[in-house]
């Protein structure tokens, strides 16, 4: 059983009633900041730890070159927007690593035990305290060893397997990008003899021509997430053009569900963090593309087909497993599920979507079990989502060039718990071949999935039983990254030496 509360029906709050009880939760936990840009801020402290703290409680009081985002504020900012289209101040979180907050003399926050994991992962110590850049973790994902030319530099010590030494991670973010650039430089000034900024990573958001957020492989982004908020469901206002129903898939739950946790540093809630930052090859994956279509000899005008079917959806976000063709658009479709394709002839089972969101599925292909067995693993399996906050680096125009400068996704979720949410979904579902089917074997997630890679199994007629097998390289590289905790705004205060928290 999943250490999280159960789920329930409990009616969403909206957003009035969030800002007061959720005031004390940072910003960009319960929705996104929604900026265009971001920098991204990895610090190590190398003061005392009275300087460290006289510095967080300037981002507190306002002294500081940013002041942190409340999720009251982030709130009260996007009721002013949409009335009256008045942009929200620069967006500022900040997050820290175990050692971040030993360094500010408080005993870093864990993760509820992890009763139930498998029997070869149940002995790690919880994701949080073990971090992202051990061994341990490495081997439990497979990720790639710190070999000279894998990790960026910065996340480890030249030569290496040892970690850098980071502490905090501070998130910045607004419209304006040359805002961004002067606050940056402003804040590095500020960390003066108090920290060095270790690695610096900017974000920029990119959109299709209908306005939607892509990622550099070209596909809509960021569709499908858990949905806190009453004001923010697909269904909340039947006279807006972006109404869409939510009887076969439902996006809500409340953020003690899935994302936040009683913060033992204040009096709040906080969230586990996890960021990674993946190298997309872009070129080269969509020559595989290409090749994919005609391995299947696709027909002309059903070539796209050969990359929804990697995906789970077209490049405009339309679900393969609703039509052999794009338009499901303006809303891009998400109320839909996978009931009508239990064979896996429209969608495959190793699709990206359909490995990172079964929608019910792990309890429908549940041979001989039972009703109630069929709804624990149903509640199970929507315990599992994550809340994802990622945002593309690099130039696109980079990407197309034969040696041009890296591009690729900056992934970002928050969770209850890393271990029972990211580690359980990137190992058991993400790089394991037996999941959804175990005979004929599904295949690794072909986008994210890291391990052996066997050939896959594709459908060249839509809805057809007629599959052939085709080989899908990894085009998605693991470059950095961390696991982080984002204390409540009250937690903060508590690491900054207030002893009245």
């Amino acid at each position: 059983m999943l250490d999280i509360p159960s789920l329930t029906t409990t009616k969403l709050p909206r957003y009035d009633q969030a800002i007061k009880d959720y005031a004390d939760v940072q910003g960009n936990i319960l929705k996104g900041h929604g900026r265009d840009h971001a920098a991204f801020l990895f610090i190590e402290l190398t003061s005392d730890k009275a300087k460290s703290q006289a510095w967080l409680q300037s981002l507190l009081d306002g002294t500081g070159p940013v002041t942190l985002t409340s999720t009251a504020k982030q709130l009260q900012d996007t009721v002013r927007f949409k009335q009256f289209r008045i942009p929200g101040d620069l967006f500022a979180m900040i997050l820290f690593t175990t050692a971040g907050v030993e360094a500010l003399g408080q005993t870093p926050p864990t993760e509820p035990k992890q009763a139930d994991l498998p029997p070869s992962v149940a002995h790690l110590a919880p994701a949080f305290s073990r971090g992202m850049r051990t061994e341990d973790t490495r081997q439990l994902l497979s990720d790639p060893a710190p070999e000279p030319d894998v990790y960026d530099p910065g996340w480890f010590k030249p030569g290496t397997a040892e970690p850098t030494p980071l502490h905090a991670l501070l998130l910045l973010a607004d419209d304006d990008f040359d805002l961004l650039q002067r606050t940056v430089r402003a804040v590095s000034d500020d960390l003066t003899g108090i920290g060095e900024i270790r690695i610096l990573e900017w974000g920029h958001a990119l959109r299709n021509a209908d306005g939607n957020g892509i990622e550099h492989f070209g596909y809509a982004d960021g569709v499908s997430q858990p949905v806190y908020l009453a004001n923010d469901m697909p269904n909340d206002d039947p006279t807006s053009a972006d109404f869409e129903d939510i009887d076969r898939w439902d996006p809500s739950a409340t953020p003690e569900e899935l994302v936040l946790v009683p913060d033992p540093l204040g009096k709040g809630q906080g969230s586990f963090f996890v960021f990674r930052k993946l190298q997309q090859y872009v070129r080269e994956f969509k020559e595989a593309e290409e090749k994919l279509a005609k391995r299947l000899a696709l027909a002309k005008g059903d070539e796209e087909r050969a990359g929804a079917m990697l995906v789970g959806r077209y490049e405009d976000g339309t679900p393969v497993v609703e039509r052999g063709s794009d338009g499901l658009i303006n809303p891009i479709a998400n109320n839909f599920d996978y009931a009508e394709d239990m064979q896996g002839h429209r969608c495959p089972f190793h699709s990206h979507i359909r490995k990172m969101n079964p929608r019910g599925e792990t309890a429908q292909q549940a041979t001989g079990a039972s009703a109630e067995e069929r709804e624990e693993m149903r509640k199970e399996e929507l315990l599992r989502r994550l809340t994802r906050r990622g945002i593309p680096f690099g130039d696109p125009e980079e990407a197309q060039k034969e040696d041009g400068k890296p591009v690729g996704l900056l992934f970002m979720c928050f969770q209850r718990n890393i271990a029972q949410q990211y580690e359980f979904i990137q190992k058991f579902w993400a790089n394991n071949a037996g999941f959804l089917k175990k005979e004929p074997a599904t295949g690794l997630d072909p986008i994210i999935g890291q391990g052996t890679r066997d050939k896959l199994r594709f459908n060249y007629t839509y809805g057809g039983a007629g599959c052939r097998q085709a080989e899908f390289k990894e085009f998605v590289k693991l470059r950095g990254g961390e696991y982080f905790y984002a204390p409540s705004m009250s937690g903060l205060r508590a690491l900054a030496g207030d002893k009245s928290v």
